[in-house]
């Protein structure tokens, strides 16, 4: 398996573009987008995913069928409610990675979000403390299309 790109830090919170919308207001105009959390995460991402980029050197996007690896680590207090039962209000995982996979494709990490055939081992995870974490790792896809 061979590992293209792969990343591990601090995140400000997990954000889901797909609930965390908003109205916006321009004079007589409306219109939903990104809520100010959703934005502020997605910039803070993509800052740090260039980071990693320029860190590991990666020239050029990647431009191959990829196999993506995301786990997103959650506090205890946030994973668990007081009853010691997962929260309810814990983002779905196919949520969870919309906010990740659109930073590393405009961060010019992937081409295109559309190279990931795979999202094996993907999951949440509860940690001690009140971080919140991410990690990502990218390898080639080896599998039948």
């Amino acid at each position: 398996m061979e590992i293209l790109f792969q990343a591990y830090f601090r995140c400000l919170r997990h954000s889901s573009k797909k609930n965390e919308k908003r109205i916006h207001n321009a004079g007589s105009r409306q219109w939903i987008g990104s809520s100010n959390k959703a934005t502020e995460c997605e910039k803070w991402m993509m800052r740090a995913l260039q980071n990693e980029k320029l860190k590991q050197r990666l020239d050029k996007p990647i431009e191959c069928d990829i196999s993506a690896k995301f786990i997103f680590y959650f506090p205890k207090t946030v994973y668990y409610t007081k009853k010691g039962e997962r929260s309810k209000s814990l983002s779905d995982l196919d949520n969870l990675t919309q906010l990740p996979l659109d930073c590393l494709q405009k961060s010019g990490v992937i081409l295109n979000d559309t190279l990931v055939c795979s999202f094996d081992g993907t999951r949440r995870m509860p940690i001690d403390g009140t971080d919140y974490y991410i990690k990502i790792e990218l390898t080639k896809f080896e599998g039948d299309l």
